[in-house]
């Protein structure tokens, strides 16, 4: 708003068919975005990202299972963190939709400014009678190889990631480094790493680990109930009030599926609890949303199987 600077996104992508090899596809890929956030002046930040994605055939005697890998470098320049660098990211996945227990699996290593991280997430569904409703679960574990890094927020969130430390700006926040709790856009968040949909300021520079449960309503309303559940490095002596096994419980309201769903807590652990009443004071700022623009693509990944979750 009022800012006089070109913003916005540019995206290209070159496909290869090699349909005499094993690959499916070969993708060769470029993104540029150019924001400005906004705090007491306007802050620009850029990020370039160049790579490579490979699509596999899948097998004859496994056709609804899809493995697919990715190298990717990012430049990322930022005014408000007065940061400036690269970041070496490679992911494989695979997606397997066979039933009655349709699975997908992620496995992701990250270099960047005197660090490595890895990372694992694994996800499982249950359909019941009704295909599009059932139980699903996730399975996340993070580890750092190494972390020296003392200038970027590439911490391991148990709250997943929104505006302020998402140090890889890899998801568009239209009010990125907006904290007010009594604006709309500081209550998006991405939901990653620990999974946790309330808000809390923990996190791990050594490893993280979470379960996410999630269980449909079988009514025409896309209602279901999560439980989450984690533990991280040094959990019962982090802070004064932290315990071995955080926990939290609510309603997911899933507007539009993997884009746009709705988080309203219904109890929680009491270092969750304690945490978040360091920004919350009524219930209305406990709720929080997701709203993955990034994931309005539908033209990028054409032959790629449909996620399940």
């Amino acid at each position: 708003i009022n800012s006089k600077e070109l913003t916005g996104i540019a995206f290209a992508e070159y496909n290869i068919y090699p349909y005499t090899t094993q690959l499916q596809k070969l993708s060769m890929f470029t993104n540029l975005q150019t924001f400005n956030s906004y705090t007491t002046k306007f802050y620009n930040w850029q990020k370039f990202d160049l790579g490579t994605m490979f699509l596999f055939k899948r097998k004859a005697s496994k056709p609804m299972q899809q493995i697919d890998a990715e190298i990717k470098a990012s430049k990322i320049i930022s005014e408000y963190t007065k940061s400036n660098f690269l970041l070496l990211n490679t992911k494989i996945a695979l997606n397997n939709r066979t039933k009655p227990l349709p699975f997908s699996c992620e496995f992701n290593f990250e270099f960047g400014p005197d660090y490595l991280k890895t990372w694992l997430e694994y996800k499982v569904q249950i359909n019941y009678t009704n295909k599009n409703k059932g139980f699903s679960a996730r399975i996340f574990a993070g580890a750092f190889i190494y972390n020296n890094n003392k200038y970027i927020q590439n911490n391991l969130n148990l709250s997943g990631t929104f505006g302020y430390n998402d140090y890889k700006f890899s998801e568009v926040f239209p009010d990125r480094l907006n904290s007010n709790v009594s604006n709309l856009w500081s209550h998006q968040f991405v939901k990653n790493d620990g999974g946790f949909t309330v808000l809390n300021p923990i996190y791990s520079r050594n490893w993280l680990t979470s379960v996410n449960f999630n269980a449909a309503f079988p009514v025409p309303l896309p209602l279901s109930i999560y439980l989450n559940i984690a533990t991280y490095y040094n959990a019962k002596t982090a802070f004064d009030g932290s315990i071995q096994f955080p926990y939290e419980l609510g309603i997911e309201l899933n507007v539009l599926k993997d884009i746009f769903a709705i988080y309203f807590p219904i109890t929680m652990s009491s270092d969750i609890k304690q945490t978040n009443e360091m920004f919350t004071t009524t219930y209305f700022a406990q709720i929080r949303f997701v709203l993955n623009f990034s994931k309005i693509v539908p033209f990028k990944y054409p032959n790629q199987l449909p996620l399940m979750f």
